[in-house]
């Protein structure tokens, strides 16, 4: 039997959140309201308001993001599908599209980002004064 695993993560911003996911290449489902997500066997199961199905990464549960009252989200998982899932490169990607967003509301500068071999994400700014 498997087990939810749920983490409390830095996700405050619902759109970039969701354009981060879909540019990694899940279809994303939003709820208003929180809806039941497919757990595993009888591990029960967890509610959350963004939701991508299991099958769209290989899981054993649906991923669910659920929008706690600080405004984060927290994510429910189960614990065998965080490789899967790629919960690391979720967080980068995430970073990436929040500092993009912000910086490019600037005009003074210009950005370069690109993606290393080793997996890490590199963002260079330059002004142009």
């Amino acid at each position: 039997m498997s087990e939810w695993s749920c983490v409390e993560i830095e996700f405050n911003d619902e759109k970039a959140l969701v354009e981060t996911l879909e540019r990694m290449g899940y279809n994303v489902k939003t709820h208003n309201t929180a809806q039941s997500i497919n757990g595993y066997g009888s591990n029960g199961s967890q509610e959350a308001h963004i939701v991508i199905s299991k099958g769209q990464f290989g899981g054993y549960t649906d991923c669910g993001f659920e929008r706690v009252q600080n405004g984060q989200f927290k994510i429910h998982l189960d614990e065998m599908d965080h490789k899967k899932f790629k919960v690391n490169k979720l967080k980068q990607y995430y970073a990436e599209t929040k500092i993009l967003k912000t910086v490019s509301k600037r005009s003074k500068f210009s950005i370069k980002n690109r993606e290393e071999k080793d997996g890490k994400i590199r963002i260079r700014l330059k002004t142009n004064f």
